[in-house]
């Protein structure tokens, strides 16, 4: 890459003649002319490395740095910095050199004497930090600083005691510190000192920044929570005065899990007061909003939101976010707008929202905040023309500056998704004039995240221009415009122009885009076909400059990217001539040699020993590769990768030893020893595996994995003494290196494996301890695991405290869900069943009472342990007594096909009905399917439908027995989208797609006396689908009198009389012709109406590129007739019309899948034996048109999946012969329709002829 060779150039250059200024500096006086001249070529040098460290490129700093030492060697500023850039690259020992000469000159300074302490510590110097720090002691006997360093080693050695006395000490010598009081705080936690711990924590708080302060009070409150005095505290200090912004918001957020909504209001009210911070304010703002909304106070959200927006308007504040997505530009409301906005809709009610300020618009007709809330609704619902109306009307409003521009181009891009071009240009001219005449259009930020709105909308023209213009305006921030400029040329398919702004953004300053802008160059290169352009002029390079291995590399690389392997494997076989001490062209030619095509052989033979070859060559690639770069470890895993392929284990074990024997991390060992173990990793040769880890086992006595590997294996097969012993030597190293991290997370994540593996619960809980008293963060995670420890150390009370403060803390229902999925995890532990149980009850009677789903959610988990250790009938009973609809009441039918999420509008059984037939065998979506039991055994309230089931439909069937009509609540949730039908009437429906949360929705419904019916249908994205459901009182309460209908009676219920039902029979017929069963197959064809597949002739695809088809008269609009030999322009080629085909039978006219933006035609004639009235039903995917004997009878500008029978469309068919015309204009993805001619009871006439083009 060009760019690359450039700044490596320059850099060189630069070292080239640095030490002849090193030799000038001296016999001139540098140092002297530094003072009063800043531009002295000292100072260049200077100005250069700090370059480096800005773009991060550390290594080049360092050297430019060493050498203007050299230079200026008296300079205490330069070395300082220098020992900084040593230890930001792990160079520990070289930094503590640096501070030991500066010690030389400075011998008392406080912060070179800690500084080169913290480098050999840090290098592992132990000994050496040890003697220095005594020596210190001796010399300060009352330098607080130097009893924390002794403390910190012996802290690191695992000597607790030893550690806390000097820690102790360095307090005594004031000194202040905030990581010394955190770690007696931590120390006194450990022993229980409670109050100790408490008094060390406000010493932290005390010496620490604001931002820190922060973060402290949260292991503080984390504290009181562990006492059980948490809102006694608060209270304490709010009557003190000193109720800190952190404490406030924590408390309205106790309040709230409480349930005590209205005092959480309060203190969330409080807490913004507090704060200046927009980010602040906006984040408890979120939490405001979404309690009114809990409430059901919609009138107290919007006077909090609108009196926010004015003031937000007020201060006109403009914030800029730059991402890999493009530039944002956020005014002062946008953030409130947008919370509001999502509080209704995740509640499903944003057409309320809607509603709400619709009747505010009518009252005050250009009130810009009203409008643009309303602009945002409108485009949340997809509902563009509206929002296009909305931004374009705030554009016009006067005295908003920037906000005018921005609608104008939020009003274009509406337009445009609303297929409206003329008013794209209408508009889109207003802004371009709005902004020609501002000083804005010289703000570069402002231009890219116009450009964005304009490339997210897929408007490439505008964009190009805005980002072009602010490319030449910018100053900074270049990369994010190169990226949208790139962006928006590809969108143009200007693949030339793309690579090349790709390749600018790559050489901006900032290194952590180049991986991202390279990734730019090779799409837009490949989009392009570029390589195959470059691929002549570069062997003319090449040919040229023969030893320059930069052209090489280009015509390799080209070659790679154009899947030419074998000439690809020449231009690196050529470089390893030329740069034969480079490991990197070896290991390129190790993978290339696999990828290199079969010789063309009429045998397998000859194939065979073709690819034996390419392995061979490929081993003493990377065995090459190795000689030259030994402490790679990559590189042997590629070498016994090879081997494996090629069913070598023996010598892919030997590889992985070798490795063992490298100069390598330890991390490296460790993989290693792993990938030597999945050689042999099947059932039965835990012998063999157990045999390598002891053989290894003296040489590898550092490894932590290697002992708890054999520690596992040696519990697998049962030899409880010997896992104990490897348990044990594991359990020392881990400690060892915990001691040395003190990382939180480590100690929560080895807490949570000694669990899981029921090992040593007293260190679990001394883990899960030290994790918690330094956990910074208010989550509920850390106390789950206390609690499970505590649940294996027989420690009930503690256990249930703290599960019920993790509660206090989930705001989120997710997590929630996830909290109750680790407390289901603590079975594992349970020593104690009865007083397990005794707890889970003792938690459910603490659950405050609008928390039902809390409740549920530990019925769940009961009925788990129940499922585990009773009997099915004692579980089954346990459900129906917590409200769970038991999984012995239902039947199942599916999958069904799911595709493009039709699943939830398409009925693929009667839904509205109040009886099925059991006994009837539908198509599902690869296989005949028929009511069945579900197939989960496990009896635990979950209904399981399946899993690796993706973009599949199934229902479940129930029968409730109610001894009266009854007002009741059913509780429900799905994975993903769900409906529910009581009595043959649709009740509730939602399309979130998730996972499946006990009571997440409550729809009230009335059960009749006696038999009520109860279908779901659950539609799947990915993964697995199920649902929940329980029969409450409107409290959550269960009714302890319904009775449920098992699922063998179920499914003998005597048929039903047959009905018509479409779906049915497309599935039907599908399925009889993929079994090659065609008269069966027509037969059920014929009976819906549907225009099938054989009856069509097609032509396209035509260009939709911009939505531009749809206006667009490929061929006339009025044609009755078709020239099946007449040629029109495709999109790359002359085309024809063609009799249509499909391998699918199932009354979809399917034009392709992901040939995105492309129009195509359908043309089909029906003969009728009289004037008559039909419906044509229609869906298509996406934007249609039809017309019937050449007059336009349909047309449809919306993006959408085809449904069957979506549109009703009343037409007249003459007598006779009668054309139909089709056009379809794809967007992406799924592209094409379906069609039924039925009467308006949507049966099918048996008298219309439908003429085969088959025939």
């Amino acid at each position: 890459m060009r760019y690359n060779s450039m700044t490596h150039s320059k850099l060189s250059i630069f070292l080239i003649i640095l030490p002849l200024i090193t030799t000038v500096t001296f016999v001139a006086g540098v140092k002297a002319q530094d003072t009063e001249n800043n531009n002295t070529p000292l100072q260049e040098f200077i100005n250069k490395a700090k370059e480096l460290m800005d773009s991060n490129q550390l290594e080049e700093a360092i050297e430019i740095y060493e050498r203007i030492v050299i230079a200026a060697p008296d300079d205490d500023e330069l070395r300082l910095k220098l020992a900084t850039l040593y230890t930001r690259i792990n160079q520990h020992e070289k930094a503590a050199q640096i501070y030991s000469q500066l010690l030389e000159d400075d011998p008392d300074n406080i912060k070179y004497q800690d500084e080169r302490f913290k480098s050999l510590q840090a290098a592992g110097k132990h000994n050496e930090a040890l003697e220095i720090v005594q020596v210190y002691i001796q010399m300060y006997p009352e330098a607080g600083v130097h009893y924390a360093q002794l403390a910190r080693l012996y802290d690191a050695e695992g000597n607790d005691t030893s550690a806390i006395e000097n820690y102790k000490k360095a307090t005594v010598f004031e000194y202040g510190d905030k990581e010394i009081y955190l770690r007696l705080a931590e120390y006194y936690f450990l022993n229980e000192d409670i109050a100790a711990a408490e008094e060390a924590l406000k010493n932290a708080i005390s010496y620490a920044t604001e931002w820190d302060k922060e973060v402290i009070e949260r292991q503080l409150l984390n504290l009181y929570r562990y006492q059980g005095n948490f809102e006694e505290m608060l209270q304490k200090f709010e009557t003190e005065g000193t109720l800190t912004l952190e404490m406030q918001t924590q408390r309205a957020r106790y309040f709230q899990n409480a349930g005590y909504l209205e005092k959480a209001a309060v203190h969330f009210k409080k807490a913004i007061e507090m704060t200046n911070s927009s980010y602040e304010r906006n984040d408890i703002s979120n939490e405001l909003l979404n309690l009114y909304s809990k409430q059901g106070r919609e009138d107290l959200a919007l006077a909090f939101y609108e009196a926010e927006a004015e003031r937000n308007n007020i201060s006109k504040d403009i914030s800029r976010t730059y991402s890999s997505s493009g530039i944002t530009i956020q005014f002062g409301d946008d953030d409130i707008r947008r919370t509001l906005i999502n509080v209704y809709k995740n509640q499903e009610k944003i057409n309320v929202l809607e509603t709400l300020f619709e009747g505010k618009l009518e009252k005050d007709v250009d009130n810009p905040t009203v409008l643009e809330m309303l602009a945002e609704i409108y485009w949340e619902s997809n509902n563009y023309q509206k929002a296009a109306e909305a931004y374009h009307t705030l554009g016009n409003t006067k005295s908003m500056g920037r906000r005018n521009i921005r609608s104008y181009f939020h009003a274009a891009a509406a337009f445009h998704k609303n297929n409206q071009p003329d008013m794209v240009k209408t508009v889109l001219n207003q802004a371009n004039t709005a902004l020609s005449s501002t000083n804005y259009k010289q703000d570069a930020s402002f231009l890219g995240a116009l450009a964005t709105i304009c490339l997210n909308n897929k408007m490439y023209d505008q964009a190009l221009e805005l980002a072009e213009d602010a490319v030449s305006q910018a100053k900074d921030w270049k990369e994010y415009l190169y990226e949208i400029l790139a962006k928006s040329y590809l969108g143009e398919k200007r693949y030339e122009d793309a690579f090349e702004a790709y390749q600018q953004m790559a050489m901006t300053d900032r290194s952590y885009h180049k991986d991202r802008a390279e990734r730019g160059m090779n799409d837009a290169a490949k989009a392009g076909n570029l390589y195959e352009k470059w691929i002549p002029e570069q062997l003319k390079k090449v040919q040229e400059n023969p030893y320059d291995p930069k052209y090489v590399l280009e015509l390799a690389k080209s070659y790679e990217a154009t899947d030419n392997t074998k000439e690809a494997v020449a231009q690196y076989e050529r470089l390893t001539e030329l740069e034969e001490e480079k490991a990197q062209w070896y290991r390129k030619l190790g993978t290339l040699y696999q990828n290199l095509p079969q010789e063309n052989s009429n045998t397998d033979t000859v194939s065979e020993e073709s690819n034996t070859e390419h392995s061979k060559k490929s081993i003493n690639a990377y065995e090459k590769a190795i000689e030259l770069e030994p402490t790679s470890y990559q590189l042997y895993d590629l070498l016994a990768q090879t081997y494996i392929k090629t069913t070598q284990t023996p010598q892919a074990e030997a590889t992985y030893r070798s490795a063992l024997n490298a100069p390598l991390t330890q991390s490296n060992y460790d993989a290693a020893i792993r990938a030597i173990l999945q050689l042999y990793a099947d059932d039965g040769q835990e012998d063999k595996r157990i045999s390598i880890l002891e053989e290894l086992k003296p040489k590898m006595d550092k490894s932590a994995v290697l002992l708890e590997l054999l520690g596992d294996l040696y519990k697998k097969v049962g030899d409880s003494k010997k896992a104990e012993l490897n348990y044990s030597q594991w359990l020392q190293i881990r400690q060892k290196e915990l001691n040395s991290t003190k990382s939180i997370s480590y100690y929560r994540s080895f807490a949570d494996k000694l669990l899981d593996k029921g090992l040593f619960p007293e260190t679990a809980l001394f883990y899960a301890k030290r994790a918690f008293i330094k956990n910074t963060y208010s989550g509920y995670d850390y106390l789950t695991t206390l609690g499970g420890a505590c649940v294996a150390n027989g420690l009930y009370d503690e256990a249930l405290r703290h599960f019920k403060n993790a509660l206090s803390l989930i705001l989120d229902e997710y997590y929630t869900d996830m909290l109750w999925k680790e407390i289901a995890e603590t079975i594992k532990y349970v020593n104690d069943k009865e007083r397990y149980i005794q707890m889970l009850e003792t938690l459910i009677d603490s659950m405050p009472s609008h928390r039902t789903n809390a409740r549920a959610n530990i019925y769940h988990v009961i009925a788990d342990f129940y499922a585990e250790n009773e009997t099915p009938e004692y579980v089954e009973n346990y459900l129906i007594n917590t409200g769970f609809i038991p999984e012995t009441a239902w039947i199942t039918l599916g999958p069904f096909d799911n595709k493009d999420s039709v699943g939830l509008l398409t009925a693929y059984i009667p839904e509205e009905t109040t009886q099925i037939d059991t006994t009837a065998m539908y198509y599902g979506k690869d296989k005949p399917i028929r009511w069945k039991k579900p197939d989960d055994g496990k009896r635990n309230g979950m209904i399981w439908l399946g899993s690796d089931i993706d973009w599949t439909a199934s229902y479940a069937w129930t029968i409730v027995s109610s001894p009266d009509e009854r007002d009741i609540t059913i509780r429900f949730d799905s994975d993903d989208q769900g409906i529910i039908w009581l009595n043959g009437s649709k009740v509730f429906s939602h399309n979130r797609m998730g996972g499946a949360q006990i009571d997440r929705y409550t729809v009230p419904i009335t059960l009749k006396q006696g038999d009520n019916t109860i279908l779901v249908k659950v539609c799947n994205a990915t993964i697995h689908t199920c649902f929940f459901m329980r029969l409450t009182d409107i409290h959550g309460t269960p009714f302890k009198d319904l009775k449920f209908i098992k699922a063998d009676e179920l499914l003998n219920t005597p048929a039903p009389k047959q009905t018509f039902h479409v779906n049915v029979n497309l599935g039907l017929a599908e399925y009889y012709h993929k079994n090659n069963m065609y008269d069966k197959a027509m037969e059920q064809m014929q009976q819906t109406g549907t225009l099938h597949e054989n009856l069509w002739m097609t032509l396209g695809p035509f260009d939709n590129i911009a939505g531009i088809g749809y206006n667009t008269e490929y061929i006339p609009d009025d044609t009755t007739q078709i020239d099946p030999i007449a040629k029109y322009d495709g999109i790359d080629e002359k085309i024809s019309w063609k009799k249509f085909t499909d391998t699918a039978f199932d009354g979809f006219i399917d034009f392709g899948e992901d040939i995105n933006w492309r129009v195509a035609y359908a043309w089909t004639t029906i003969s009728s034996p009289d004037e008559r009235e039909v419906l044509f039903r229609f869906g298509s995917d996406d934007q249609s048109k039809i017309w019937l004997n050449s007059t336009e009878v349909f047309a449809d500008t919306r993006a959408q999946t085809a449904l069957l029978d979506k549109n009703t469309i009343p037409v007249t068919l003459k007598k006779g012969e009668n054309t139909i015309l089709v056009k379809v204009c794809n967007e992406e993805m799924s592209w094409g329709f379906y069609l039924r001619i039925t009467d308006t009871d949507g049966n099918p006439f048996k008298d219309l002829i439908f003429n085969d083009t088959q025939d």
